[in-house]
């Protein structure tokens, strides 16, 4: 039973745009660099990245954006290549994409510390950058400290206008076959599916992912619009869809590649190497789950 709704997301300081003249949200890699470009003119920093947040290892994480990246390169359809490996780690238009992004940093249009910042979230709050790239789990505590000054917008990492967003159940819970206590346990299950469980949830600033309710916080609103009034197609957290092995070779090296202490194509090659000595029984798309 999931606990909430998540969205992968990015953040934006409305007045932030503003000052530098922007009127709307980029849609692709074109407008992102021209808007982060106006915004560098404003001494304004327009991306920042760090580990704070849900920090999960030292340096950010990378699965937020890897996760657009591959949004950006092919459909929900054509995912299960990346699984099966008809679509190599290397291809083309995965190449471009980390490229892309690493550009970003190369341009002045991130902090030059991503791989050792820790105070991100603040830097974001307090003004002093334009986006972020995070997920809903911060929600509450942005409208907490910045009010209807922040917004949600789709990381636009494509070349056309960003068709997909990432939107998938969040924390989960299961009862064991082991658990001693299974009566109590699957009491609580059906307590998740109440909508007093779901105010609950509601209230801690999350999206209850129960059928009839919704949010009161209006960025997270936002999100939910995506999918049912901008219809974009809603795509898994790629670091839940990969393979481990897969996914613990690219946290290794994706940072870098942001950080352009690596190419793009050789922390690809880490990645195709990994899934190159998975068991065949890993290789395998059968069951896979995309549209």
């Amino acid at each position: 039973m999931p606990l909430e709704t998540q969205f992968y997301i990015g953040f934006y300081n409305k007045k932030l745009f503003a000052k530098a003249g922007i009127k709307s949200v980029p849609t692709d890699w074109s407008q992102l660099y021209a808007d982060s470009a106006k915004l560098k003119a404003k001494g304004i920093l327009p991306l920042v990245y760090g580990n704070g947040g849900q920090a999960i290892s030292t340096e950010f994480y990378p699965w937020y954006d890897m996760s657009y990246l591959m949004i950006g390169a092919h459909s929900l359809s054509s995912w299960k290549g990346l699984y099966d490996g008809s679509i190599p780690w290397t291809a083309k238009a995965n190449v471009a994409q980390l490229q892309n992004w690493a550009k970003l940093e190369k341009l002045g249009y991130t902090n030059n510390d991503v791989l050792t910042r820790t105070n991100n979230l603040q830097t974001f709050e307090s003004g002093k950058a334009a986006m972020l790239v995070d997920g809903t789990w911060d929600t509450a505590q942005y409208t907490s400290k910045m009010g209807s000054n922040v917004a949600a917008f789709v990381p636009p990492f494509s070349n056309t206008p960003i068709k997909g967003v990432v939107d998938y159940p969040g924390d989960g819970f299961s009862v064991l076959k082991s658990s001693k206590n299974k009566a109590a346990a699957f009491k609580f299950i059906d307590f998740l599916t109440t909508k007093e469980a779901g105010t609950i949830i509601n209230k801690a600033g999350l999206i209850p992912d129960i059928k009839g309710m919704t949010t009161s916080n209006p960025v997270n609103q936002e999100m939910l619009n995506f999918v049912t009034k901008a219809h974009m197609t809603p795509y898994p957290m790629m670091d839940n869809f990969v393979q481990v092995n897969v996914g613990n070779a690219a946290d290794k090296v994706l940072p870098a590649v942001l950080a352009n202490q690596q190419s793009a194509l050789s922390a690809l090659q880490n990645m195709e190497q990994a899934w190159k000595q998975l068991p065949p029984a890993q290789r395998s798309s059968k069951g896979f789950a995309g549209g």
